[in-house]
């Protein structure tokens, strides 16, 4: 009787302990989800209203193919470019455009320094005059493509083009620019995926000047197209 009193002590604690192993250990896995989740998020963006200019803060997630790495690797000039329009949704007519920006950012190998060139330029316009850029250099390519894939409070419309309106809508896109490639690689490129990377969405203009952030949870957000989808 002595005997089967602690025999069954003894099991209801390890069967606490138990239960209590495997609490743990389904938050640990739920918690590393969520964080890969946001880790791989093809695209994140803030919305503000700072004076009723419109200012983006978006984050791309960007994975080279290897065929863009290598031709990085070769001490070649690879463009991407975000671009954002504003526009007021009418329901009679088309949209009016409030606003359109674009800013293009070049990656390239400097083979004698070993660092990787960083170039901006905003307000950038095809085929329009040529523009001064901002240049900064990294050691590592990763770091090179995550300044390539973000644009931190960017003002994309200015209170004057807004005039007033609300309920807009953005629309961002930011993808690789193989119109600057040279026509070698625009022809040899036609038709395979490592030259056709984007990420676009749509979102509400907040009317005020609280945020609207992370466009992977955002209400109003439109359906995003995923890295590799054709331009």
């Amino acid at each position: 009787m002595v005997f089967s009193m602690q025999y069954s002590t003894r099991q209801a604690t390890a069967d606490r302990w138990q239960g209590w192993l495997g609490f743990m250990l389904a938050a640990c896995a739920w918690l590393l989800v969520t964080v890969s989740w946001a880790k791989d998020a093809p695209l994140q963006v803030v919305l503000q209203r700072p004076n009723q200019d419109v200012v983006i803060t978006a984050q791309a997630n960007l994975e080279l193919p290897l065929g863009l790495r290598q031709v990085l690797e070769r001490s070649l000039s690879v463009a991407f470019v975000h671009q954002v329009v504003v526009r007021k949704p009418r329901w009679y007519w088309a949209d009016r455009e409030v606003s359109r920006k674009e800013r293009l950012v070049r990656i390239q190998y400097q083979a004698l320094t070993r660092e990787w060139r960083v170039s901006v330029i905003n307000d950038y316009v095809e085929n329009g005059p040529p523009q001064s850029a901002l240049h900064q250099s990294v050691s590592s390519l990763e770091t090179a493509l995550a300044l390539a894939s973000r644009v931190s409070e960017w003002e994309v419309a200015s209170s004057e083009q807004v005039d007033g309106d609300k309920d807009l809508v953005l629309d961002y896109r930011f993808a690789l620019d193989m119109g600057l490639m040279g026509r070698p690689f625009q022809m040899g490129a036609a038709g395979s995926a490592d030259w056709s990377y984007q990420v676009q969405g749509s979102f509400k203009v907040p009317n005020n000047s609280a945020p609207v952030g992370d466009a992977a949870t955002s209400e109003g957000l439109l359906p995003l197209s995923v890295p590799g989808a054709s331009r």
